[in-house]
């Protein structure tokens, strides 16, 4: 169904705003560009933990005498996780609200992140890699894209909000 064109002030004829509109309007905020570093400092700290555990897997079998590939279950822990997030929190966020999901995973990812420093073993790198996986997912918020691209394209002016 059409709507009917807006005015200057992006209010279509019914007393409704047309949000588009009125954010392609306006200039970029201060706040916008806090919400896209905010963003991009969560999917850099995701791409750095999961990078990071790659490079102390061979200190990490030194330190506790396991064989290399007794460090598998350890990298492919987070990657599961991460891909079961997915499934279970993009739907959530679209009901409980992505600020909050976004808000809530990202503390839970960086608690998880600094709670390697406590794991003794493998079994409880993988525990807390789990959890890390899950709460890095969620802070992405996969519904339709990752979130870096959902929070720029719902707070970026022109084309860029579609993608285009």
């Amino acid at each position: 169904m059409p709507q009917p064109p807006a005015d200057a002030a992006g209010r279509l004829g019914s007393g409704m705003v047309d949000l588009p509109a009125f954010i392609d309007q306006q200039p970029v905020s201060r706040g916008q560009v806090r919400l896209l570093l905010a963003c991009a400092a969560v999917l850099f700290m995701d791409g750095f933990d999961t990078q990071a555990i790659g490079y102390v897997a061979p200190a990490l079998s030194r330190a506790w005498d396991l064989p290399r590939s007794a460090l598998g279950p350890v990298f492919s822990a987070s990657l599961f996780w991460l891909m079961v997030g997915a499934l279970v929190f993009g739907p959530l966020a679209d009901r409980v609200g992505r600020k909050r999901i976004i808000v809530l995973s990202t503390a839970a990812f960086g608690i998880g992140t600094l709670a390697t420093l406590l794991a003794d073993g493998a079994a409880s790198l993988i525990i807390v890699r789990f959890l890390t996986g899950a709460s890095a997912s969620a802070a992405r918020c996969r519904t339709r894209w990752p979130s870096g691209r959902c929070c720029r394209s719902a707070a970026s002016p022109g084309p860029s909000r579609w993608g285009g």
